[in-house]
C-alpha cells in the first residue's frame, strides 16, 4: 500500500529526511479513504498539464537514436567477448537471447492415436 512505500522505501525515507513537509503532506494523502486530484497537484494544475510539462522537461534531456544502433552496439559486444574468449568460436551459431549456442530441437513425431 502507500502507507508501506512511504514508510519502507529507501527513496521516500530520505525525503522524510531531507524534506520532511513534503513527506508529511504525502502521508496526508496516503492517509486518506478516497483520492482527490485536485488536493494532489498544487495550484489548480490537472494531471494531464502536469505530465506534459514532466515530459516538456525530459524531451531536452532525452537524446533521439537511430533504431539500428541498438543491433549496432550489440553486434560489436558480441565480436568484443568473442576475441575475449567468452563465446564459441568464428562460424558456431549463437543464441543472444538464450545467451549460449545455438540448440537444434528435435521434435519426436507425434501420431495422432485417436480420430476426432
Amino acid at each position: 500500500t502507500a502507507r508501506q512505500m512511504l514508510r519502507g522505501a529507501a527513496p521516500l525515507l530520505a525525503m522524510k529526511a531531507h524534506e520532511p513537509k513534503r513527506h508529511a503532506r504525502l502521508e496526508a494523502l496516503a492517509a486518506r479513504p478516497y483520492f482527490e486530484a485536485r488536493d494532489a497537484y498544487d495550484g489548480g494544475v490537472t494531471r494531464e498539464s502536469r505530465r506534459s510539462s514532466i515530459a516538456e522537461g525530459l524531451r531536452a534531456e532525452v537524446a533521439a537514436v537511430p533504431p539500428a544502433r541498438l543491433l549496432t552496439l550489440l553486434g560489436h559486444a558480441l565480436k568484443w567477448q568473442r576475441q575475449q574468449g567468452m563465446l564459441p568460436p568464428e562460424g558456431t551459431k549463437f543464441d543472444v537471447l538464450a545467451g549460449g549456442a545455438a540448440r537444434r530441437l528435435v521434435e519426436r513425431e507425434a501420431y495422432v492415436s485417436v480420430a476426432g
